[in-house]
């Protein structure tokens, strides 16, 4: 069997083309507090190569004061809303449509 380095395969232009589209971008348009401590949702539009779709991410706050913050978080997406996995890698049979996008974000002032 061949060797697949999944990292570079990623970056093809099948995938998410990023020599092209360097940048993802999460637009954060409104906060709301869920239903348990010092967690939140946040609403916006996620910009991906070259789509931008609304998508809701939730996170809690780890750490919080004056000078840092720490959250944790997830957003579940489409990835062919996105045109992430183009041409054979389109369908969802082997690689499903639902993604779930995990990250830690911290912040000092």
């Amino acid at each position: 069997a061949a060797y697949v380095d999944v990292a570079v395969t990623l970056k093809t232009a099948d995938w998410f083309d990023a020599a092209a589209f360097p940048q993802a971008v999460f637009d954060a348009a409104r906060f709301a507090e869920a239903a348990a401590e010092k967690t939140y949702t946040a609403g916006g539009t996620l910009k991906l190569r070259d789509k931008t779709v609304p998508v809701t991410v939730s996170f809690t706050l780890e750490e919080y004061s004056d000078t840092k913050a720490k959250a944790k978080g997830y957003a579940l997406i489409k990835r062919n809303d996105f045109g992430v996995g183009q041409g054979a890698w389109a369908k969802t049979d082997e690689i499903k449509d639902d993604v779930k996008v995990e990250f830690v974000l911290g912040v000092v002032k």
